[in-house]
């Protein structure tokens, strides 16, 4: 054998060799220890069993000593080396710790596996490779692997090889598995795993940290009621007036004699109230029909600009649509003047009606269009706002109806604003509480995802 020495500055013999075909035994010095002699053939089989390395010492005739990286006889020759896979492949990895450096024990994976600090790290072969931001890096032995688990810089999605195996990712690899059995914590929402777009997966949180929630059909179901209600109760008579003659009274004209009236001036309906009231009839019928009269007049005096105002139908005025009505009442000889009020003359039943059908529409579209269905909380806030003033319009319309009777005199609210309140109710309440968990499950998505992308940063 032919070798020159000199010593560096670690005390230890850095040697150019070059091997004799004459030595068949070597020893072999790992921590101060030294065993052996050993055949080529013996130290191979121990160097892929990893208890003997390259950074190992040996020694032909157990007094000069060599690194064993000069003997490359005694190692089994290293597999083709693999191309690295696509940078966007490698999972994503926090950490900047250097191979081979213990980090101090900051969570319970420390406790779980601590091999990169253990004394038989230094007898590892450093055979494995992963991928760090697209690059190849090691070789590095396998608790020096292990210990990149501690840092986070190896994850289950990190793509590792060594002469046995191709690139593949970390948690496919038997040897590693015990590593990723404990790398989710026992309590806490999990944590979404994000696919990758290059490997052509588009990147959406899993089904249970989506912000659909159990109740949310339910929810949408009962708006849609609501909204349906509050559209229709534009169609539904309101209000009704009704005017009866009594069987004492003229059979003919009655029509004309409740527009004359409904029309009357306040001073004519006083200088009327007055001369029934300076007069006493001393039969018990004219005197409670006298009574009547006079109920009559009063509520006629108060309510007729209701009247005037709502009142009006089709026709120019409130004249004129009372006219035709007292037309039709002569010309047919009958004893009930009626008018009703229809929701589509009135303002609130129309916005009600619009109301209705925005949420209606809003409400389909988010049931049909998975990419706007996570914005569902945003249209139940709107519909509960709709439902508010609708519940304010038609309380402030149900107070200012005249509802008043008296002798053969019958008004009074119908169907339409009865609904419209009711159905304004359910739309707030479903609304409110669909916004509400709504707003909390979206919150809790963006977090949910913001923690994924922590920890995939």
């Amino acid at each position: 054998m032919i070798c020159s020495s000199h010593y560096c500055g670690c005390g230890i013999v850095a040697v150019a060799h070059e091997a004799s075909p004459l030595e068949s035994s070597y020893y072999i010095r790992i921590r101060g220890q030294v065993k052996g002699p050993y055949d080529p053939e013996t130290l191979q089989g121990m160097a892929r069993r990893s208890q003997f390395a390259r950074h190992n010492e040996v020694s032909p005739d157990g007094e000069t000593w060599f690194r064993a990286s000069e003997f490359p006889e005694l190692f089994p020759a290293r597999a083709e080396r693999r191309p690295v896979p696509p940078r966007d492949r490698f999972a994503p990895v926090t950490g900047t710790g250097t191979v081979g450096t213990a980090a101090p024990a900051t969570s319970d994976r420390d406790s779980t596996y601590d091999l990169a600090t253990s004394p038989e790290s230094a007898n590892e072969e450093a055979r494995w490779f992963y991928g760090l931001d697209g690059k190849e890096v090691g070789g590095v032995s396998f608790s020096e692997l292990c210990g990149l688990f501690k840092r986070d810089v190896l994850t289950a999605k990190t793509f590792v090889w060594n002469p046995d195996i191709e690139w593949t990712k970390a948690r496919n690899v038997p040897e590693l598995a015990f590593l990723f059995a404990v790398e989710t914590p026992a309590a806490g929402p999990a944590i979404p795993e994000r696919k990758s777009v290059a490997d052509g997966d588009a990147a959406e949180p899993s089904s249970s940290a989506r912000p659909g929630r159990h109740g949310a059909l339910v929810f949408q179901i009962v708006l849609l009621a609501g909204a349906s209600l509050m559209a229709g109760s534009m169609f539904l008579p309101w209000w009704s007036l009704a005017f009866t003659a009594d069987e004492t009274d003229a059979k003919g004209k009655w029509g004309s004699k409740v527009a004359t009236l409904m029309t009357a001036k306040d001073q004519e309906i006083d200088s009327g109230l007055k001369v029934l009231r300076g007069t006493t009839p001393s039969d018990p019928t004219e005197k409670r029909k006298q009574r009547d009269t006079i109920n009559v007049l009063k509520i006629v005096k108060a309510d007729k600009r209701w009247w005037r105002t709502h009142l009006k139908g089709g026709e120019p005025t409130f004249e004129d649509n009372l006219a035709s009505i007292a037309e039709q009442v002569d010309d047919n000889e009958q004893m009930v003047v009626s008018l009703r009020l229809w929701g589509w003359s009135e303002g609130i039943a129309i916005m009600g009606c619009v109301f209705g059908l925005l949420t209606l529409v809003a409400v389909i579209l988010c049931l049909c269009l998975p990419a706007i269905r996570m914005w569902n909380w945003v249209v139940s806030t709107v519909a509960s706002l709709f439902g508010l003033c609708a519940i304010i319009f038609s309380l402030l319309w149900i107070l200012s109806a005249p509802r008043d009777d008296a002798g053969g005199l019958t008004q009074g609210i119908i169907a339409g604003p009865w609904l419209l309140l009711g159905a304004a109710v359910v739309l707030f309440l479903a609304g409110l509480l669909d916004s509400i968990f709504g707003i909390m499950a979206f919150a809790r998505h963006r977090r949910e995802l913001s923690r994924a992308e922590v920890a995939a940063a």
